[in-house]
């Protein structure tokens, strides 16, 4: 009787270190990994979305200005924004000291774009239209900057907190691997052969979680209505859940299979002793 108590609890403690190592895992391979976030981004064409958004919050905010749609011209490229995005990325997972985004070439280029469109005009700009223009040119950099990084204190915190979190998950997966193969050692010792249908209890069992998030998440969760910042980032954040939600089935059917396996095989031992 002892025995079984000692291999339930050994059981339960089993079943926490295996649902933490393997949630670590997913963490440390999807949202805290540059190379996936950075393949994610290309998947949900975010840089290509971000380019046009920025686009069209340019060219609503020239009509006010009474300047035509020319004096955009060139004054961007796909290629800044994606190498912009990118810069934004390596700021946040590499630890570096700050976001190198250019802006003073929008503004230079902005600016003789505006110059030339009153030359053809043959227009003389007033005081107080110099100021409107001066104020549309810091507009547009602004624009830009906080399409490719939003906020810099929400960035930086988010960079702190990628940090953090990395130096915790490692500490937190190595004890749960070791706790996890301490755990199995003890469960196989005390109980040799009828470690398989403890096993297949932890298995099964930790399978059937996994299997429920997906449920959950499929009965009451509205990922899909999740909106934050604007559509493009939050079409890669929506992804991003499914996808660990995703890889969690995946396992949670796995072990599930394993732990059925187990089970077959304790009984298949069982009668083979009969």
């Amino acid at each position: 009787m002892v025995k079984k108590i000692i291999s339930y609890i050994l059981v339960f403690l089993l079943i926490i270190t295996l649902l933490t190592s393997i949630i670590t895992t997913i963490l440390k391979q999807t949202i805290l990994k540059e190379k996936y976030i950075l393949k994610l981004l290309s998947k949900n064409d975010y840089y290509s979305k971000t380019y046009n958004e920025i686009v069209e919050k340019f060219k609503d905010n020239t009509i006010q200005t009474g300047l035509t749609e020319e004096v955009l011209e060139e004054i961007i490229s796909q290629d800044k924004v994606y190498n912009d995005i990118n810069s934004l990325i390596e700021y946040l997972y590499n630890n570096t000291e700050k976001i190198e985004i250019d802006t003073e070439n929008i503004k230079i280029k902005l600016q003789e774009n505006i110059n030339k469109q009153i030359e053809e005009n043959n227009k003389k700009v007033s005081k107080d239209e110099q100021e409107s223009i001066n104020t549309y040119v810091e507009t547009i950099t602004k624009i830009y900057n906080n399409s490719i990084i939003y906020s810099e204190q929400y960035v930086q915190q988010v960079q702190k907190a990628i940090t953090s979190v990395n130096i915790i998950l490692n500490k937190i997966q190595i004890i749960s691997y070791m706790l996890f193969v301490i755990l199995l050692i003890l469960i196989i010792v005390i109980n040799k052969k009828e470690s398989y249908k403890y096993l297949s209890i932890t298995s099964t069992a930790t399978g059937i979680l996994f299997i429920l998030v997906r449920i959950i998440e499929k009965s009451s969760m509205k990922i899909q209505n999740l909106l934050i910042l604007n559509k493009a980032f939050s079409q890669v954040l929506i992804n991003l859940i499914e996808n660990t939600i995703i890889n969690l089935l995946t396992i949670g059917i796995t072990l599930f299979i394993i732990g059925i396996a187990l089970n077959f095989i304790k009984n298949k031992d069982a009668i083979t002793k009969k």
